[in-house]
């Protein structure tokens, strides 16, 4: 249950998509509201960290808005998956990783309501600074630059909340681990400005 202010952030989070996009994300709150409250958090982190990063408003709009629909692909994945209680198998991490792609088709079908960097962020945020993330395997500054700063906001959130299979870690745990992925996971300046200004 979302408290009152909860409410408040997620209204103003909708209010920058389109009916379309709010549809999607109703159904997936309905699937799975782990990972609905999950890109909620995220679209708050993005919101925070856009000012840090001194992006235009239309960038902050663009980054809060792909933060907030870069799961939205899981609507694909089977639910005895994204409920796993376990470490998943390697057929159900496979399937696992196809929500990037699945989740930039659904927003290609609002593709005109939401920008390109919208939909980068979407599909890759999954990408690695050293090349071995997923879909593409790009690398480096390859990346688009809201797809990193995603991985990084990802990552943290991911390990700071609890989970139904394990309890959250210590921001100061999660600073550690980011520090550890720097440069292989993370881009270095992204993962740098966001434990100097947003923990």
């Amino acid at each position: 249950m979302l408290t009152v202010t909860e409410k408040r952030e997620t209204s103003t989070i909708q209010a920058l998509l389109s009916d379309r996009a709010r549809s999607y994300m109703t159904k997936l709150k309905r699937k799975s509201a782990c990972t609905y409250k999950h890109s909620i958090r995220l679209a708050k982190l993005a919101d925070k960290f856009a000012s840090v990063l001194g992006l235009s408003d239309k960038e902050r709009i663009q980054l809060i808005q792909g933060c907030y629909l870069h799961d939205i692909g899981k609507l694909s994945t089977p639910i005895s998956i994204l409920n796993q209680e376990r470490a998943l198998n390697d057929h159900e991490w496979n399937s696992m990783k196809k929500h990037p792609v699945q989740g930039a088709r659904i927003a290609m079908t609002f593709a005109e309501e939401v920008d390109n960097r919208v939909l980068e962020t979407i599909l890759f945020h999954h990408e690695r600074w050293d090349g071995r993330g997923y879909p593409d395997g790009l690398s480096g500054e390859n990346i688009p630059y809201f797809a990193r700063i995603c991985a990084v906001l990802d990552a943290f959130d991911s390990m700071v909340s609890d989970r139904c299979y394990r309890k959250g870690l210590s921001a100061s745990h999660a600073i550690v681990e980011l520090k550890r992925n720097s440069g292989t996971q993370f881009d270095p300046h992204v993962v740098r400005c966001f434990i100097q200004y947003c923990i």
